[in-house]
C-alpha cells in the first residue's frame, strides 16, 4: 500500500509510503460550532477579524501620525533653535567688533597696540569657545529627542505587524477558500484537467487509483469519450469516490508512489511558506 505526504508540493512522487484514507479536507459549507450549540458562519468570523485588524491598523496610522506630528515639531524646534544661536552668533561678532574698535582707539590713545592685539585675539576666542558650548549642548538635546521618537514608531510599527501577521495569514486563508470554491463551481471538469495534468507526468501507467470526490466521479463516468481514452493507456485503472477528497482535487496513487493534488494539501504548504517569509522579515535588521 502506498500513501501521500502532506508536506510535499503538488506533482511530487512519494515512493513506497502505505496510503492514509483517513479525512482530510476542506469543508464547503459546515459552520463552526460554539458552547450552547450556536452555530456561526465561518466566514462571519472571518469578518470580524479583518474589522479588528482594520481597527488595530487605524489605531497605528493614527499612533503613526502623532509620531510624525512629533517629529516635524522638533524639525521646527531644532530649525528655530539654529536660527537663535546664529542671530545671537552675529550679535556677539558685532558686540565684539565694536568692543574691539573701542579696545582699539583707546590703546591707541595709550600707546599699546600689541597688548590690543592680544586683548582682541583672547575675546574672539572666548566668544568662540562660549558659543560653540552652547551650540553644541542645544542641539544634542534635540538630536536626543528626534532619535528616541523615531525610534519608537519603528518599535511600535514592528509590534503590530507581528501582532497582525496571523490574523492576516487567516483572512488570506478564507478568501483563497472562497476563490478556489468559486472556480470549482464555475469550471466542473477542473477536476479531470488535474488528473490528465498529473498523468502527462506519470512514466508508468500500468497501474492507476484516482481517489475524488463522489460528485467528480459521477463526472468521470458520464464523460465516456474520457473514460474510453483514460482506459486505453492505462491498464489497470480504477476510479474511487471519497468524501474526504474536495471536490474538484484528487490524490493519483500509481507504481511509482502517490500524486497528492488536492486543495488542502497545497493551501498548507503555501501557508508555511507565507509564514515562513513572514518570520524572516520581522527578524531582518
Amino acid at each position: 500500500m502506498r500513501t501521500l505526504s502532506h508536506s510535499e508540493p503538488k506533482g511530487k512522487v512519494i515512493k513506497n509510503l502505505p496510503l492514509d484514507e483517513r479525512a482530510v479536507t476542506i469543508p464547503a459549507s459546515e459552520p463552526f460550532r460554539l458552547e450552547g450549540g450556536r452555530q456561526i458562519d465561518p466566514y462571519l468570523l472571518v469578518a470580524a477579524e479583518k474589522q479588528e485588524l482594520q481597527k488595530r491598523v487605524a489605531e497605528l496610522l493614527d499612533r503613526e501620525r502623532k509620531l510624525k506630528e512629533e517629529l516635524e515639531s522638533l524639525r521646527a524646534k531644532f530649525m528655530e533653535e539654529q536660527k537663535k544661536t546664529e542671530a545671537e552668533l552675529r550679535e556677539a561678532k558685532e558686540k565684539l567688533e565694536k568692543e574691539a574698535m573701542e579696545a582699539k582707539e583707546e590703546e591707541k590713545k595709550k600707546g599699546f597696540e600689541e597688548g590690543y592685539k592680544d586683548g582682541l585675539k583672547k575675546a574672539y576666542e572666548e566668544v568662540e569657545k562660549r558659543v560653540k558650548e552652547e551650540y553644541k549642548q542645544r542641539f544634542q538635546n534635540v538630536e536626543k529627542q528626534l532619535v528616541k521618537a523615531v525610534e519608537t514608531l519603528q518599535k511600535n510599527l514592528d509590534e503590530e505587524i507581528e501582532r497582525c501577521s496571523p490574523i492576516m495569514v487567516e483572512i488570506w486563508k478564507a478568501l483563497l477558500q472562497r476563490l478556489l470554491r468559486k472556480e470549482i463551481d464555475l469550471d466542473e471538469q477542473l477536476v479531470l484537467r488535474v488528473f490528465k495534468e498529473i498523468m502527462a507526468k506519470v512514466s508508468d501507467r500500468r497501474r492507476v487509483r484516482l481517489f475524488v470526490n463522489p460528485q467528480d466521479k459521477d463526472l468521470f463516468l458520464k464523460k465516456s469519450e474520457e473514460m474510453a481514452e483514460i482506459k486505453r493507456v492505462i491498464e489497470e485503472f480504477e476510479l474511487i469516490g471519497d468524501a474526504t477528497i474536495e471536490k474538484g482535487s484528487c490524490m493519483v496513487e500509481t507504481n511509482l508512489g502517490v500524486y497528492d493534488a488536492r486543495w488542502k494539501t497545497q493551501l498548507e504548504a503555501i501557508e508555511r511558506e507565507i509564514q515562513s517569509l513572514m518570520g524572516e522579515s520581522l527578524h531582518v535588521p
